[in-house]
């Protein structure tokens, strides 16, 4: 029912961007169709929470202010905004994203108190251990995350700048 939702203010926002971008000719086509992606592109990652669509956002968004009639200033004020933005945004902000971050990595898949390790063998056969959490520690900044996670075997520590994890030694 949720997804129904969801792709019915799709087609409402693609229906009312596209009249209102392609009605508007004070602007060239160029502009008003990088305008419409940056705006689709925009409610993707809003809505459906596609966070690699924030790259199409920063092309689009950059290619609107070089494209733009202000001042060098302000389009260098523009610019370093619309990076931050983007680099805010891609900063996880609940400590599940380093979890998913450790599953990821290290196939270590935790829940609660414990964790699982998954591993391979030459033979094919997957092995799996168990492992208590002993400490557990997430903290988001504004540009950064620090994850921290100690089992009884092993101890991850990780920086998210931007978006990106860091495995710290």
């Amino acid at each position: 029912m949720m997804i129904l939702l969801k792709i019915s203010f799709l087609i409402f926002v693609v229906v009312v961007c596209s009249a209102t971008i392609l009605i508007n000719r004070s602007m060239d086509f160029l502009t008003r169709y990088v305008l419409f992606i940056l705006i689709l592109s925009f409610y993707f990652v809003w809505v459906f929470q596609i966070t690699s669509v924030l790259w199409l956002i920063l092309v689009c968004a950059i290619g609107l202010i070089v494209n733009s009639s202000v001042s060098r200033i302000k389009k260098m004020l523009l610019l370093l905004w619309v990076v931050l933005f983007v680099c805010f945004y891609r900063v996880p902000m609940l400590p599940s994203d380093f979890t998913n971050y450790v599953g990821d990595e290290y196939d270590l898949h935790c829940q609660s108190v414990e964790c699982v390790q998954i591993t391979q063998h030459e033979s094919g056969h997957l092995q799996t251990t168990i492992e208590d959490i002993t400490f557990e520690q997430f903290n988001s900044y504004f540009f950064w995350a620090v994850g921290e996670i100690r089992t009884e075997q092993q101890s991850i520590k990780a920086w998210n700048i931007a978006g990106f994890w860091f495995p710290v030694e």
